[in-house]
C-alpha cells in the first residue's frame, strides 16, 4: 500500500503487455501513481502524460501553497482523515454520466487506504516533474475542494518546456466527469499537438 508499489505495478503492466508510446492519464492519486512510475523507470515508454486535480506536493510549506486542504507536518496524521468527508464535485452531472458510472461504482475503503493514502501525501514530486523530457499537461479545476488550482501552473514552472497547464473554470476535483466534453478536447488536442 505504497504509492512506489502502485509505480512499479504501473511499469510491470507496460512491460507485461509490451507497449510502447503510452499516453497516461492519472487522476488524484493516479497522477502521483504516473510519477513514482517516472522517479523509478524515468520516461521509458511513454510518450505522453496528463495528470488531473493533482498537486505534485501535498504539504504546504513555505516553498510551496498549493498543498491538500491545509494540510501541514504539523496536522499531518489526522488532516488526511478530512479526504473522506469532502465532496469532490463542484458542477452538477449529467444524468447519463451518473447512470453509468452507478453500473460500475464500488465504494471507496477509506480505512483500508488511509495508510496508502498518508504515504501519497507524504509525497513530493516536483523534483521528478522537473527531470521529466515527456510533454505533461496538468489539468485543474478551478472550484477544487483539495486544493488551489493554482497548483498547476505552479507545477509548470518547474518545467517549462515540457509542462502546460489548464484550469477548468467551474470544475471540482473531477473534471472530467463534470465537463466531460471539454475535458476531452483538451486530452486530444494535448495529445494531437504533442505528436506533430
Amino acid at each position: 500500500m505504497r504509492i512506489a508499489r502502485h509505480g512499479q505495478d504501473l511499469y510491470e503492466l507496460i512491460t507485461h503487455l509490451q507497449l510502447t508510446n503510452v499516453n497516461l492519464v492519472g487522476h488524484s492519486m493516479g497522477a502521483a501513481t504516473i510519477w513514482a512510475y517516472l522517479s523509478l523507470w524515468y520516461d521509458q515508454n511513454v510518450s505522453h502524460i496528463i495528470t488531473i486535480d493533482e498537486s505534485p506536493k501535498t504539504i504546504s510549506e513555505n516553498d510551496w501553497q498549493y498543498g491538500l486542504l491545509g494540510l501541514t507536518w504539523e496536522n499531518y496524521a489526522n488532516g488526511v482523515r478530512e479526504i473522506e468527508t469532502t465532496r469532490m464535485t463542484r458542477h452538477k452531472i449529467k444524468s447519463d454520466i451518473k447512470i453509468a458510472i452507478g453500473k460500475e461504482y464500488r465504494p471507496f475503503d477509506f480505512e483500508l487506504n488511509l495508510p496508502l493514502l498518508r504515504d501519497h501525501t507524504a509525497q513530493d514530486w516536483r523534483d521528478v516533474i522537473k527531470m521529466t523530457h515527456t510533454p505533461q499537461l496538468f489539468i485543474a479545476g478551478s472550484d477544487s475542494p483539495l486544493w488551489s488550482a493554482d497548483h498547476a501552473k505552479a507545477a509548470q514552472k518547474l518545467n517549462t518546456k515540457y509542462i502546460e497547464a489548464i484550469t477548468i473554470d467551474g470544475a471540482g476535483h473531477m473534471p472530467y466527469i463534470e465537463f466531460p466534453d471539454l475535458f476531452n478536447q483538451y486530452m486530444l488536442d494535448f495529445f494531437k499537438t504533442k505528436s506533430q
